[in-house]
C-alpha cells in the first residue's frame, strides 16, 4: 500500500513481471522488503513528471539464482555518480542521505547475492538483484516467497 500510494502520488505506473509459480528464497523478508522499498522509491523519484516502473523476477536455472529487477523510465544515473553509485553518502538528491543504496548493497551481499545497476542517460535505470536460493553463508531468519 505504501509503494501504491507513493506510485500514485509520482504519476508512476508500477508494473510487475512475476513468474506463473510462487519462487522459494531463505531470506529475511523484511530486509529484502526494505531493499525493494528503497528501489521503488529512487525510481519513483527519478520520474517527476511520471513515468512507469517495473518490478521483474526470474530464476537462473544454471547458477541457482533468483533475479530481481527493479527498472524506470527516468533520465538515468548522472556520470558522477555512476561510479560511486553504493558508496555510502552518495546521493543526487538534495534532501538524501546516500546511504540507501549502499545499505541495500550490504543487505544483499548478507544474503549471499550481488546487486549492479546499469544505465544510460535518457533511457533509465535498472537494478538488479541476484540472490541465491539456498546457500550456507546466507542469512536465514525465515522462509520466503515471493510471488
Amino acid at each position: 500500500q505504501l509503494v501504491a500510494a507513493r506510485a500514485k502520488l509520482q504519476g508512476a505506473d508500477l508494473r510487475t513481471d512475476l513468474p506463473p509459480q510462487p519462487i522459494r528464497l531463505i531470506a529475511d523478508f523484511e530486509q529484502l522488503r526494505q531493499v525493494l522499498v528503497n528501489l521503488l522509491f529512487n525510481a519513483f523519484e527519478a520520474m517527476p513528471d511520471g513515468g512507469s516502473v517495473t518490478i521483474a523476477v526470474s530464476t537462473d536455472a544454471a547458477n541457482g539464482d533468483v533475479i530481481m529487477a527493479v527498472s524506470d523510465t527516468g533520465a538515468g544515473l548522472r556520470p558522477d555518480i555512476k561510479q560511486r553509485l553504493f558508496d555510502p553518502f552518495v546521493s543526487s538528491k538534495d534532501a538524501g542521505t546516500g546511504l540507501g543504496l549502499s545499505i541495500s548493497r550490504r543487505i544483499i551481499e548478507d544474503h549471499g547475492g550481488t546487486i549492479t545497476a546499469r544505465s544510460a542517460a535518457g533511457s533509465g535505470t535498472v537494478f538488479e538483484l541476484r540472490l541465491p536460493v539456498s546457500g550456507d553463508d546466507v542469512v536465514r531468519n525465515e522462509e520466503s516467497e515471493i510471488t
